[in-house]
């Protein structure tokens, strides 16, 4: 269609009418094309998500819902509209042309007002069962780990997967508590997809509007860092990059949605999650002291008893680990042998007693050393009684028999540096261990 000459329009119309005019139809026209645009967005944003009947009839039903109260509004709007001007005729007044389409969204506004309020314990309702939503997202124990379900296991939430990645400990966290257990990827998703579905029905219809791109923003990113997860574990490498920066963002997306609702109380909870998890880290410094301090008495308490041996007398364990062969001398060996594994013994029960009860308490890495150190200590035990099982039964074997337990005895024998070694490599770990 030809546009009008404007010039033509100039002479026809005043000045001022002709501007009045051309700005309102300017208005209506992007006006309906962005109410069209955005209709048409939502159609298809949310026609795809509908796998059922049920969410068919849920949507047909929150669809009709906003027609109603448009039409409401609509009707509502004309009636009053008519009765303004009949009173302002009727009191002799006038409305200038120009003003004149004005006069109708002067009586929408509190029309459009009233309507809010008057739905406003339905919105916030939908608002609360979102965040609601992402609280169960966020701090839901997500189960994972071999020892799921049992009084040793340690909760462990997306919340804390965040927060272990923005103190880059998000490798040694997942290293102590998702090992051989559930797959996390699978448990995300689990998550996200409860998630979803508990904001399905108010999907686009929260007010504020921001908090509807906010549920969206929080399942995508944590969609995709269930799918970045799996890869991660697919793939062997440990790269935690994509997983790490969508979990982020994600978890960032869900707190923000909790903010929404009631600002102060949300911020109130977040201060009191930081003050315990200062209080956790507090401690976890205290039990890495405490643990490190016991593995030196493991290495001071464990040593070699002072018997004839092929190394000096009072040789610690460092010299052990040292040597290529350890044997005490052949006529005390039998006896040697059961006084060091009661000085293992001794050694381990003080060792785990320093810690007793406070592995729920540790840092993860601390709590894996403190295992480590335990199971080396149990493996040299075993050594040691593998060696006196030998040499007791070349007590009683004949000569053809004593040339094969020999050679067992001294493989036990070069044997038991390797072991002493590998403790002391865990005690150095368990020491070194900076806890922050």
């Amino acid at each position: 269609m030809r546009e009008p000459d404007l010039a033509i329009d100039v002479a026809l119309y005043p000045v001022e009418d002709f501007v009045v005019e051309r700005v309102l139809e300017l208005i209506t026209h992007r006006l309906l094309r962005s109410v069209a645009i955005r209709i048409v967005s939502s159609f298809y944003a949310h026609f795809g998500a509908l796998t059922s009947i049920a969410d068919v009839r849920w949507w047909l039903r929150d669809r009709l819902e906003i027609l109603e109260q448009l039409y409401a509004v609509a009707a509502v709007t004309a009636i009053l509209t008519i009765a303004l001007n009949l009173a302002l005729r009727a009191f002799g007044l006038t409305v200038p042309d120009w003003a004149g389409p004005a006069t109708g969204f002067v009586v929408a506004v509190p029309v459009s007002a009233i309507g809010y309020w008057s739905s406003r314990d339905r919105h916030r309702q939908q608002l609360r069962d979102a965040v609601q939503a992402a609280v169960n997202l966020l701090d839901w124990d997500l189960a994972v780990g071999w020892d799921a379900g049992r009084s040793s296991h340690r909760p462990l939430t997306i919340r804390d997967l965040a927060r272990a990645a923005r103190t880059d400990q998000l490798q040694d966290v997942l290293d102590a508590g998702v090992t051989g257990g559930y797959p996390l990827s699978r448990r995300i998703d689990e998550f996200v997809g409860d998630f979803e579905r508990r904001t399905a029905h108010s999907a686009g219809l929260l007010v504020p509007p921001r908090a509807n791109t906010l549920v969206a923003q929080t399942i995508r990113e944590m969609r995709q860092a269930g799918y970045a997860a799996a890869a991660s574990l697919e793939s062997g490498a440990g790269n935690l990059t994509e997983f790490t920066a969508r979990l982020l963002r994600g978890v960032d997306a869900a707190e923000e949605l909790e903010l929404t609702y009631d600002r102060k109380a949300a911020r109130h909870a977040a201060a009191e999650r930081d003050a315990a998890a200062t209080k956790r880290a507090a401690r976890r410094v205290e039990l890495q002291g405490i643990a490190a301090a016991a593995a030196h008495d493991v290495e001071t308490n464990a040593t070699p008893p002072d018997r004839l041996s092929n190394l000096r007398r009072m040789a610690t364990l460092r010299d052990v680990a040292a040597a290529d062969t350890f044997a005490f001398a052949a006529s005390d060996e039998a006896n040697a042998i059961p006084e060091w594994r009661q000085r293992i013994s001794r050694a381990r029960d003080a060792f785990q007693a320093a810690v007793l009860g406070t592995g729920y308490d540790m840092d993860p890495r601390t709590h894996r050393s403190w295992i480590a150190v335990t199971d080396e200590l149990r493996e040299l035990d075993n050594a040691l009684t593998e060696l006196g099982s030998l040499l007791e039964t070349r007590t009683r074997a004949d000569d053809r028999e004593r040339s094969t337990l020999d050679a067992r005895i001294m493989e036990r024998h070069d044997a038991l540096p390797t072991f002493v070694r590998r403790l002391l490599e865990r005690i150095d770990e368990l020491r070194a261990l900076a806890v922050q």
